[in-house]
């Protein structure tokens, strides 16, 4: 049924001398409840890992779980970068989600770059387990992240205090290691 009224307001708005008459037609609009990074070693190194982003009420939270794995033992920066282009390497991520022009800093400032993860900790066994939960980006809407990209970079972030000539930009976080693409999961009917 629901096939049958959408070819009714394709057709309807797409060929007006075959129906004159005003048509209200809606047409449901979806929103991203979930997105997947699928995270790849860069260079051929041999990182691998999945993190799900979940959003549940359509324009707050985002909860970040997934592991990463065969990272050295230690903490590795981590953020969302502004791009998506990732086919030659995760270099083509570009520079942190900033979509405010605030300086690098750590997870839990106010003013940061909204792609600011802070560090997540690889264990002895080089996997890192990640719970966070963030208000600084979305899945929806002007903030969100869909078709950026996560990166995991090969040092610990300094949250822009270490005095690096890269510190205030970066978190002095070395190479990026590892990196995926955030692409929609899951999707709602925006009304439902």
């Amino acid at each position: 049924m629901e096939v049958a009224i959408s070819l009714f307001c394709f057709l309807a708005a797409v060929v007006p001398l075959i129906h004159t008459e005003t048509t209200n037609c809606h047409i449901p609009a979806f929103v991203a409840t979930e997105a997947t990074a699928v995270l790849t070693g860069d260079n051929s190194l041999d990182i691998f890992g999945t993190i799900l982003f979940t959003e549940t009420n359509g324009l707050g939270a985002v909860t970040l779980t997934g592991t990463i794995s065969n990272l050295t033992k230690g903490e590795h920066g981590f953020h969302i970068h502004a791009g998506g282009n990732i086919r030659d390497g995760c270099d083509g991520a570009g520079d942190h989600y900033n979509p405010d022009g605030y300086t690098h800093s750590g997870l839990n400032d106010a003013q940061r770059h909204a792609g600011d993860l802070g560090n997540i900790f690889a264990n002895g066994k080089g996997i890192a387990t990640v719970d966070i939960q963030d208000i600084a980006f979305t899945l929806n809407g002007e903030y969100s992240v869909v078709g950026r990209t996560l990166v995991v970079h090969q040092d610990p972030d300094d949250y822009g205090r270490g005095g690096e000539s890269d510190s205030a930009k970066s978190g002095h976080s070395g190479k990026r290691i590892a990196c995926g693409v955030i692409g929609i999961s899951a999707e709602k009917r925006a009304d439902a």
